[in-house]
């Protein structure tokens, strides 16, 4: 008998067909890696769309192995099939883009069609099915491994150290007040406000003010995106001193969400004594899951999870299902917290509550009134230019629709603050801030051709119980907001640092342009 030759058993082993269910998985790997190298994103979102894909590729791999006899042909059908439902959403959308205003019933099929006809040619055309099979093992056996490592080593680079401002506040015995940080996203000032948008929002800031609330009119924000802006706010220093070895053509903005995660105020006001909690809002940049109690108004899908169902034809059966769609998601979860905010449960312990609300921030889902007719179905969180394209028509209907979301939640806002201090059993500070203006006029990655005021204009109020706003002013921008409202109310001696506003492009967001002059020149 003779001795098999020496490669025969690594020929044997890319004889198996195992590639489909490799191919299975790589969409979500890739998706995962591309995204980390931006974001961090926990592996254990990727986790449960991993375990689905590799279940749901073993009835494929059956259904083919019946249909086609051969398991070389079944392998190649059933791997094509499961590369292609994830492929189903970006044709999908290319396909609707192409013929503007068809009807899905029609797009559906046509879009189908596109992804199987080219695998049905193959399927024919194909002679060495068992050479076919080889290539396909070594091809989806070199994609896992690239997406693993380029996930490992993402993860490595994401663990480097930030620097951080000193602590000044070692101890106080005085009466320590509730303090609440509310973030209402991409809320204008009331120049941009009026001037741009047509909404007089007087109504709401007098009954601030009348409530005792500071408003900084001029205020402008420190930044224009919000990592950035809360990275910044929350530590109390500009980006540029607190990530000082940053290369400022890096995309990874993994450093912002440790900044964030581990900020400076929560560390000041735990070592007080206080409680810190933090509301989800759903966004990846905003959840400070590392607080003392971390409160989900709505539980809901991730963005990753979100981003993966786009790629596949699952988007078309969530968006149908009441309920269940990206959309009335974030319609309850933005009014289930203002109703934890106004209902947060008595603590023994001062808190420091943090909320960030993704409004008057796309995706417009409020009509003035709070209700969701004549809205569109879709779900786009993006801003600026990613929103509109620059397109002067979807411009126009952005400020419309910008307009009314945010008279909602202005009036939504206003009632919950009553609320909050009203039922109030202690003192409370409140700061309610904006992180960055609106986008209808925002070129991404080109500063020319944006709006700077508009992007930088943002409502900042401060509420103190005894009314003392010495030292507040009315250009007061956010990396200062704590370091005043803590030398007010524990007397914390920190300096108040100069108020800048740096533009940076959505591609590189550490690429610094001080836009100081324009975004804080007066609103014509």
């Amino acid at each position: 008998m003779p001795e098999p030759k020496p490669h025969s058993r690594r020929a044997g082993i890319l004889s198996l067909v195992y590639y489909p269910f490799l191919l299975a998985v790589t969409p979500i790997l890739f998706l995962f890696s591309h995204n980390l190298k931006r974001y961090p994103i926990s592996p254990r979102e990727a986790a449960i769309p991993l375990a689905l894909a590799l279940l749901l590729s073993f009835p494929v791999f059956g259904l083919s192995l019946a249909v086609f006899k051969n398991r070389h042909q079944s392998a190649f059908s059933a791997g094509y099939l499961l590369m292609a439902f994830f492929a189903f959403g970006p044709v999908y959308r290319s396909a609707a883009a192409a013929f503007s205003g068809a009807p899905g019933v029609l797009l559906i099929p046509f879009a189908t069609m596109l992804l199987i006809i080219p695998g049905w040619f193959l399927l024919k055309t194909i002679k060495d099915w068992e050479g076919t099979t080889k290539f396909l093992s070594i091809f989806s056996i070199a994609l896992i491994i690239m997406n693993l490592g380029t996930i490992l080593v993402t993860l490595h680079r994401n663990r480097s150290l930030v620097s951080e401002p000193q602590d000044r506040v070692e101890s106080y015995q005085g009466i320590k007040p509730d303090i609440y940080y509310i973030i209402l996203d991409g809320y204008a000032g009331p120049d941009i406000m009026r001037d741009l948008y047509g909404y007089d929002n007087t109504d709401f800031l007098d009954s601030l003010e009348k409530r005792g609330f500071y408003i900084a009119r001029e205020s402008r924000s420190n930044y224009g995106q919000t990592s950035l802006s809360l990275a910044s706010t929350l530590n109390m220093a500009y980006i540029g001193d607190l990530l000082k070895s940053q290369n400022p053509s890096s995309i990874n903005r993994a450093p912002l969400l440790r900044l964030i995660n581990t900020n400076a105020v929560f560390k000041e006001v735990k070592r007080l004594g206080y409680t810190t909690v933090s509301i989800g809002s759903g966004y990846f940049g905003a959840e400070l899951k590392e607080a003392d109690l971390y409160v989900d108004p709505q539980e809901s899908r991730s963005e990753f999870l979100s981003l993966l169902i786009q790629t596949t034809p699952l988007f078309l059966i969530v968006k149908g299902l009441k309920g269940t769609s990206d959309l009335e998601l974030r319609r309850i979860r933005v009014l289930n917290t203002f109703r934890t905010l106004e209902n947060l449960k008595k603590s023994a312990q001062p808190v420091f509550v943090f909320s960030h609300i993704m409004a008057p921030h796309p995706p417009f889902i409020f009509n003035e009134d709070g209700g969701a007719e004549g809205l569109p179905v879709q779900f786009i969180v993006r801003d600026g230019s990613h929103f509109h394209g620059m397109d002067p028509t979807k411009v126009q209907d952005y400020i419309l629709k910008y307009r009314a979301q945010a008279k909602f939640i202005s009036r939504k806002t206003g009632e919950t603050i009553d609320r909050l201090l009203d039922n109030a059993d202690r003192p409370a500070v409140i700061i309610l801030q904006a992180d960055h203006g609106p986008g209808a006029f925002l070129d991404w990655e080109n500063p020319v051709n944006t709006n700077l005021k508009e992007r930088f204009s943002i409502l900042n109020a401060f509420y103190f119980p005894d009314r003392d706003y010495s030292g507040f002013y009315p250009r007061i921008s956010p990396v200062n907001s704590f370091r005043l409202v803590f030398n007010h109310l524990f007397k914390a001696g920190y300096p108040a640092l100069e108020d800048k506003s740096y533009y940076s492009t959505w591609s590189r967001p550490f690429t610094f342009l001080d836009v100081g002059e324009t975004a804080n020149a007066p609103s014509h």
